[in-house]
């Protein structure tokens, strides 16, 4: 563990089990969803994995399975671009990430909540970062709340 993190006392509360149970919304600059530190952090829509009725990976199968007017939302959703690419343009997002579920390739741990799982609200962009509507801002925490996180 990080020096950081032992001075502020996080080992103490690293195995809660409110927080390891916990899923978090990061609305940001969405993430990179493939990262060696975070991929094994990301949160499952349980509506969007599995396989459907004609034997296709609901993951990517253009339907909205779970009926929440999301196609595919499988980790989050992109406020910016209303699709499922939640890829980081910008780096914040995954920055932010690393900061509360960070995990070393071998596993040791540098996140202040390693055992919660992060579910992806890609809500600015390196294009646009300050020039969000208030109706995108409410739509993800809306999101958010409606998904279960916390």
């Amino acid at each position: 563990m990080q020096w950081g993190l032992k001075k502020l006392n996080v080992p103490k509360i690293e195995y809660n089990k409110k927080i390891e149970s916990s899923v978090v919304a990061i609305i940001d600059t969405g993430i990179d969803v493939n990262h060696e530190s975070l991929k094994n952090s990301l949160w499952e829509n349980p509506g969007e994995v599995g396989i459907d009725a004609k034997g296709n990976k609901k993951q990517n199968n253009g339907i909205d399975d779970d009926r929440n007017g999301h196609i595919d939302d499988v980790h989050g959703w992109n406020f910016v671009n209303n699709n499922n690419n939640l890829k980081d343009t910008n780096g914040h997002g995954t920055h932010i990430a690393g900061i509360i579920v960070g995990r070393t390739p071998c596993g040791m741990v540098f996140g202040v909540a390693p055992n919660t799982k992060i579910m992806v609200l890609k809500y600015f962009s390196s294009q646009q970062s300050g020039e969000q509507t208030l109706n995108k801002s409410i739509a993800a925490m809306n999101y958010a709340v409606a998904m279960g996180a916390q």
